[in-house]
């Protein structure tokens, strides 16, 4: 029984300390310095967390429709500051281009 406990215990201790590094180093603020960022902090976390936002890349097409979302949800965004959100997240969390699709496109 004791011999088990220790085990446990080591366990824990291991994964904690393998784990911590890890925790330590979470970016509490994933965004890069940017104008549209200030916006983004304001208008878009007094509802929902940042991460959410950040969760995975989208097109101009799919960032503009869900900005268009929010505003309808109640995001208080002026024509100007929308702009200024969708310029930030097509150029910092936008869909990067594939290496390479531009030489397909143009090929025969």
């Amino acid at each position: 029984m004791i011999l088990r406990v220790c085990l446990v215990l080591t366990a824990a201790a291991v994964s904690i300390g393998i784990m911590a590094p890890a925790f330590a180093q979470a970016p509490t603020d994933p965004l890069p310095d940017d104008p549209g960022k200030t916006v983004i902090m304001s208008a878009c976390t007094s509802c929902h967390e940042l991460g959410l936002v950040t969760l995975k890349p989208r097109t101009a097409d799919e960032w503009d429709r869900l900005i268009g979302k929010m505003v309808d949800r109640g995001a208080a965004l002026t024509d100007t500051e929308q702009q200024q959100v969708l310029a930030y997240l097509v150029k910092n969390l936008g869909v990067k281009p594939e290496v390479g699709s531009a030489d397909r496109e143009t090929r025969p």
